[in-house]
This record gives C-alpha cells, structure tokens and sequence, in this order.
C-alpha cells in the first residue's frame, strides 16, 4: 500500500510541476444590449410586406424560432424591443489578446473546439491588418456559426467594428435576399449551396 500512495504523491508532484507556470485567465463576461430584430432586419428590406413575409417564414423555421425565442426571450412583442443578454469573450479570443497583450506577433492557439465565425473575422483581421501571424486549429468555414452571445475583444475594438460592419452587412444582405426572392424552397437551398458566403473559406 505503502508504494501506490508513493506513486500518487510523486505522480502529483510531476503534475505541479508542469503546471507550476499556468496562468489561469479569468473569464471575461458583459451585459449587454440586444438591438430590436425588426430593426436590424427592415434595415435590408425596401417594404414592410417584404419584412412580414421574411419574419412568417423565419417564424416557420423551428431552428431560427427557438434562437430568436433564446436571444429575444420571446418571439412576439418581443422581437420588437431591446432586450439584453450575458456576452462571453470565448476561449480563443481571451487567449489571443492576452498574448497580444504582451508583444507577441507570432501565436498558435489550440482550442478543443472550432472557432465560430465571429472568432475566426477577428483572427483574419489581427492576421491581414494588424500583421500578427496566428494560426488556429479550426473554424466552422463554410457554416459560418455565429454565437449570439459573442464578446468583442477590447483590444482594436474600434478599428476591428468598421471592418466586421461592413462584412457582417454584407452577409445579412445576401442571405435576406436570398431568402426572398427564389419562387420555391429548393431554389433558396439551391441558391444557398452554391452562395460565396457557403464556399468562402
């Protein structure tokens, strides 16, 4: 007995000690404002038809039902008023700008997960505007997840908004229209399949 309970403390001792340098990053959490869905979508459609057509078949879709009830808490009056929500800085992001935060231009960031596609815009445009070289293990490319509870980094948070507006804009667009002009729903799954914003990466 007396060997197991040797092996167990030597066995912990190995373990502090390649984890003696560790630094545990406290998570970074906010509230913030959710923005009306009827206003962020209107923004896109020329017509209130248009809009009440687009939120009946958005309304039919259990999927997009169930998220829009999980960030609005609702899918009536709801979807009409600001509401707020608990917004996490993921993982990766947390890492990287702590990294960033100490002068590192070159960074490989393992995650036990794909990065969404919020996560992966912040990466390309640190990568391709501010000249990091970062490397992740992966992202959802051609999914294009979105995580409605997604943190912006602090760091380059005004430069970064501009960039992802106009990229973010611009797949709201697409997808919108899309979404409302085919005649039939294999068209749209048709038209989506073969979408730049589906082969992008």
């Amino acid at each position: 007995m007396a060997i197991a309970e040797e092996n167990e403390f030597y066995s912990k001792l190995c373990v502090a000690r390649i984890f003696k340098d560790l630094k545990l990053l406290n998570p970074d959490v906010v509230i913030q404002p959710i923005l009306p869905w009827n206003g962020i979508v209107e923004k896109f459609l020329d017509h209130e038809k248009e809009y009440e057509g687009f939120m009946e078949e958005c309304l039919k879709d259990p999927t997009i039902r169930y998220r829009l009830k999980r960030v609005y808490g609702g899918v009536d009056a709801e979807l009409n008023c600001v509401s707020s929500n608990e917004m996490y800085l993921h993982a990766e992001l947390n890492l990287l700008t702590s990294v960033m935060n100490h002068e590192e231009k070159r960074i490989f960031i393992a995650v036990s997960k794909k990065c969404c596609y919020l996560c992966e815009l912040y990466i390309r445009y640190v990568q391709e505007i501010k000249g990091y070289n970062v490397a992740v293990s992966g992202s959802h490319k051609s999914l294009k997840k979105l995580c409605s509870r997604w943190k912006l980094p602090d760091t380059f948070k005004k430069e970064f908004m501009s960039y992802a507006q106009l990229e973010l804009d611009r797949i709201i667009e697409y997808e919108i229209k899309l979404c409302t002009e085919p005649d039939s729903e294999s068209e749209c799954i048709e038209a989506y399949l073969n979408s730049p914003f589906y082969h992008n990466f």
